[in-house]
């Protein structure tokens, strides 16, 4: 069954891979100005910001529970960092409606990942397989909408989801979250747009 989609609204989920790009924020202010039309909740990823937790969850032996927690904390300055980037002088949106609060809004992850749980009625998984692709990928389904991940490589449209998750494209769990919910996905190389701004 296909899903009914609020076109006007978008998902975005801003990879962290590209935080070290130079024309990230000239780069993703046109792309985002390019379709002003749609609200749009923007899901920033954890780059370096998460990378530091796994470091120290190789480190500690911290477990995959109090590293996913970590890790969700250390997506709130990811959002603020995209937030600063953009000139966007608010605070990171607490999840539900964000579609009624200014475009572009930034993700809350942490609030995201407690009320999409409890909304929905379901847990989700505590672990390094369940990462902001997947939280992107809840936003869209629980808004109606289309997701569109912003990566740093081709994610050929013939290739399944398993088998982008298998190559480390997306998270592990992002492809259940996707056939589970019908998702309309669409995947930009944008390091490639961004090198050619």
């Amino acid at each position: 069954m296909t899903p009914t989609l609020h076109g006007d609204r978008l998902v975005v989920k801003v990879g962290g891979s590209l935080y070290d790009h130079p024309k990230l924020k000239d780069g993703l202010k046109a792309w985002l100005a390019a379709r002003r039309e749609a609200h749009i909740l923007i899901v920033p990823g954890g780059g370096d910001f998460a990378e530091a937790v796994r470091r120290l969850d190789t480190v500690h032996g911290l477990g995959e529970e109090a590293s996913h927690f970590l890790a969700l904390m250390a997506l709130a300055p990811a959002a603020f960092f995209v937030l600063d980037l953009l000139d966007i002088n608010r605070r990171p949106t607490l999840y539900r409606e964000w579609w009624r609060h200014p475009s572009p809004a930034v993700m809350n992850a942490l609030s995201m990942n407690v009320d999409y749980q409890r909304w929905q009625a379901v847990k989700l998984p505590e672990t390094w397989e369940f990462t902001t692709d997947s939280l992107a990928a809840c936003a869209a389904h629980d808004a109606g909408c289309e997701l569109v991940l912003l990566k740093s490589v081709d994610i050929p449209a013939a290739m399944t989801w398993e088998d982008a998750a298998a190559r480390g494209y997306v998270d592990a769990f992002f492809p259940t979250l996707v056939a589970r919910h019908n998702l309309r996905v669409t995947a930009v190389n944008f390091r490639r747009v961004l090198d050619a701004y």
